[in-house]
């Protein structure tokens, strides 16, 4: 009897060794992602976790004034539900505070700095799927106040704002059934007198898309990636095209490394060149990219930089001095799950690499 219990016993013991092998071994191949949530954000040489916002976000508009980032609006939870709040991260005291709300609760929208005004066009309203408007806002920085402007000709969603002289481009988003791509290309002279100023029409962009990043350097205005569609399906594009308002033209430019999505809060221009970070690759299997890439205009070509620790969906990112915030964002896809924030630094021209299996 004692024996068979010894036997019982030991086969017991090799039974539950073979399981925490087997699952070690499964855990370390595919790590349970609802665990991922709780687990600190890692780091490398060239990005180490900063001071993590107090809200989730995804999609939202970003950005820079004064070495500190704003953060408007959003979606905010998993149910996607917009929101209106407007955070503000200040490096220097390594805080997040609250400014005055927007006047609606919105996505799909960009921020486009002038003097000491943000200004916003068009987008989505309220929860996921809500409509398209054509309102434009300007939010006083130093007065925390919103000023209505002149509605665009038409209602958009995912569209791009930029400025450029004293001039605001929209151009692309979704038209009013959120999913039929726009090509319109509309400007807004704001050295016109205010009771003035009206959106005019310029020259159209080649290849209709939403959810563009858009960005302005060296007098040119650049369209870059997108997607095709929206509801129900969506198709990210590795196109990037320039504008050049001296002649009204636009051109073709060098492609992005790989189709390119959901980058549009998350793009910016930062030594003389257009950095984006992030985003979605749907055409080649990536719901929330790593990558970092930039686009040097004087040689057309795109660069890469340190990719992120994590990939990152429509995270926060932008440029405070010599550093990089990224923030926030969806971990996995299109939902606002992380709150986790790093610091990037681009000081050295080697990134970090996977070590050898052994040392040698």
């Amino acid at each position: 009897m004692l024996r068979s219990w010894l036997l019982r016993s030991l086969a017991a013991m090799v039974v539950l060794v073979l399981v925490s092998a087997v699952g070690f071994e499964a855990g370390r191949r595919y790590p349970f992602e609802v665990l991922r949530r709780f687990l600190p954000a890692p780091s490398n040489d060239f990005w180490t976790r900063t001071d993590p916002p107090p809200f989730l976000v995804y999609e939202a508009a970003v950005q820079a004034v004064d070495d500190k980032v704003f953060v408007f609006g959003g979606f905010s939870d998993l149910d996607r539900h917009a929101s209106s709040a407007v955070w503000v991260y200040d490096r220097a005291a390594r805080v997040w505070t609250r400014r005055a709300d927007m006047t609606t609760s919105r996505t799909h929208v960009n921020a486009a700095l002038v003097g000491r005004g943000v200004w916003f066009a068009g987008g989505f309203v309220g929860q996921h799927p809500g409509p398209a408007t054509d309102e434009v806002w300007r939010y006083d920085v130093d007065q925390d106040r919103w000023t209505a402007g002149p509605p665009l000709p038409e209602v958009r969603g995912g569209g791009a704002l930029v400025a450029l002289d004293e001039r605001l481009h929209y151009f692309g988003g979704y038209r009013a059934d959120r999913n039929t791509g726009a090509g319109d290309h509309w400007i807004l002279d704001l050295a016109a007198p205010e009771a003035e100023r009206r959106w005019v029409a310029a020259a159209p962009m080649p290849m209709p898309r939403g959810h563009i990043t858009g960005a302005a350097l060296g007098g040119k205005l650049y369209a870059i990636g997108g997607a095709i569609g929206h509801d129900p399906y969506q198709v990210d594009i590795d196109l990037v095209h320039r504008y050049d308002p001296a002649t009204d033209q636009w051109s073709v430019v060098a492609r992005l490394p790989a189709p390119r999505s959901h980058t549009e809060p998350s793009s910016f221009v930062w030594r003389g060149l257009i950095v984006v970070i992030g985003g979605r690759s749907r055409p080649v299997g990536i719901e929330a990219s790593a990558e970092v890439t930039a686009y040097d205009p004087e040689s057309d070509r795109w660069l890469a930089l340190a990719p992120l620790p994590q990939g990152r969906v429509a995270p926060i990112a932008a440029a405070i001095g010599d550093e990089i915030l990224v923030a926030a964002g969806g971990e996995r896809n299109a939902l606002p799950t992380a709150r986790n924030a790093w610091l990037g630094r681009f000081e050295r021209p080697w990134e970090p690499g996977n070590a050898l299996p052994v040392a040698l």
